[in-house]
């Protein structure tokens, strides 16, 4: 069963002024003590033979565990013949639904407070990278659970799972979805046929699917009204300012440390050069009281994010849309989506860590709940069968696009997951980088090198 469904979790859009302020935690939440982590013994008891694909696992006794995730308001209806699925196999823990506000800003801060509290949910599904979790005292080391049984990680995407599920050689998550705020670009064939244009590579990191390319074929697709407004616009989206850089130019806000901010790089003034150029030299973009919208068939190209698959999959016929790889930025970057994992961790100071545990995995398994929430699966294997499930009735999408855009993902950009991305560090980017320069107001490379210091002195406070 796929579940359409909104997405909770979004960064800021790229379309200027007034995106960025979705994800706000306070600063009191940043700053509540760690909880200790604590891996309590199971409790065990004989008896009942352990679930189908969990051989090894011992019996538990019975149990209530509280899973603390998002589901919009048609999942949460089916949420419980959902989870009578597990508990038909698993009689001996029952789980208990929390579902939590989908912005950080409305759920991290009570959340770090129950867990230093000691009354912490099980299984948590929440925005964060390990760093991030551990950091903030949420998440247990798991470590020892994916060796005990055995948990092949070469079935996720690596550098997806390292960056987004491990900290210092250490797991604090099992991934059961891959998510993006851009999957791949998608365009109007008939907007391209009208220009007389081919359509784009098939194929990631297609050599000639270049930068230079993708802007040209966009300058051609505008189209001009007879009231002399711009009737069909080249592009009107290219997913997070904040991702954009990695998925296509190479350039990164911050190293792997968390600490070192490396926003003035080439490879990220160039990035930004590229993109507002988009708008205030190429005009290919929605200029200010523009708007656009692919459903609309006013913008030929476009991007989908993970949680628009489904709804773009049940489109009208008559628009005939496909994706197309993102192009490469530079001839030596590598094309990617803007990528990152979604998990389940098991919250410091669980009481049932095995109970825990053992529901974590039933939810990854053949990608039961990337299947129920309608997500792209984390396991590799289970991509191809999601996206002919998906697209089974539009076969000119080319799904192979989607299939294979997470297998080109580059490690995603941490500064998303730093712990003072929603507290700070989001406000200030949108504020007093990206509005202003993608308005007009401020170079790029100025911009780039006005931030620098005042982020590095947020991401070391």
């Amino acid at each position: 069963m796929i579940q359409q469904r909104s997405h909770p979790m979004r960064a800021f859009s790229a379309s200027g002024a007034g995106a960025g302020a979705r994800m706000r935690l306070t600063r009191r939440a940043m700053l509540l003590p760690a909880a200790v982590v604590g891996t309590l013994p199971a409790c065990r008891a004989g008896g009942q033979r352990a679930p189908a694909g969990q051989a090894g696992i011992s019996t538990l006794q019975p149990a209530t565990i509280e899973w603390y995730k998002y589901l919009n308001p048609a999942q949460a209806q089916q949420a419980p013949q959902f989870l009578d699925q597990f508990h038909a196999s698993n009689p001996e823990i029952t789980v208990k639904l929390t579902i939590r506000p989908g912005g950080a800003a409305e759920y991290m801060e009570k959340l770090v407070a129950m867990v230093v509290a000691g009354q912490p949910p099980d299984v948590l599904q929440i925005h964060s990278a390990a760093y991030l979790a551990v950091t903030l005292g949420l998440a247990q080391d798991i470590s020892d659970l994916f060796r005990r049984d055995k948990i092949d990680t070469g079935k996720f995407n690596q550098l997806l799972f390292e960056y987004g599920s491990q900290w210092q050689g250490k797991t604090y998550s099992l991934p059961f979805a891959n998510q993006a705020e851009a999957v791949a670009l998608i365009y109007d064939r008939n907007q391209l046929q009208a220009a007389g244009l081919a359509e784009p590579p098939e194929r990631w990191n297609e050599p000639s699917w270049t930068w230079e390319r993708f802007v040209e074929m966009a300058r051609r697709l505008v189209r001009i009204g007879s009231d002399g407004r711009t009737a069909v616009h080249g592009i009107n989206r290219l997913g997070s300012f904040v991702l954009m850089p990695q998925s296509m130019f190479g350039g990164t806000w911050i190293n792997d440390d968390y600490k070192t901010v490396v926003c003035d790089s080439p490879e990220m003034i160039a990035a930004y050069q590229a993109f507002v150029d988009l708008r205030w030299k190429h005009r290919v973009w929605p200029q200010s009281g523009e708007s656009a919208d692919f459903r609309q068939r006013t913008t030929a190209f476009s991007v989908l994010g993970a949680w628009e698959l489904l709804e773009y999959a049940n489109l009208p016929a008559d628009l005939d849309w496909a994706f197309a790889p993102f192009p490469k930025g530079t001839a030596t970057a590598k094309a990617s989506p803007q990528a990152y994992i979604f998990d389940h961790k098991i919250a410091n100071g669980s009481k049932y860590r095995e109970h825990a545990w053992r529901f974590m995995r039933w939810l990854t398994e053949g990608s039961r709940l990337a299947f129920f929430e309608g997500r792209p699966p984390a396991v590799r294997d289970d991509v191809p069968r999601w996206t002919a499930e998906i697209f089974k009735n539009r076969p000119n999408v080319r799904v192979s696009v989607v299939t294979e855009a997470y297998n080109n993902a580059v490690r995603p950009e941490l500064l998303f997951f730093h712990p003072k991305w929603a507290s700070d560090i989001n406000a200030v980017l949108t504020n007093e980088f990206w509005n202003p320069v993608f308005n007009g107001e401020k170079g790029v490379e100025a911009g780039l090198r006005e931030m620098k210091p005042r982020l590095q002195r947020l991401v070391a406070s």
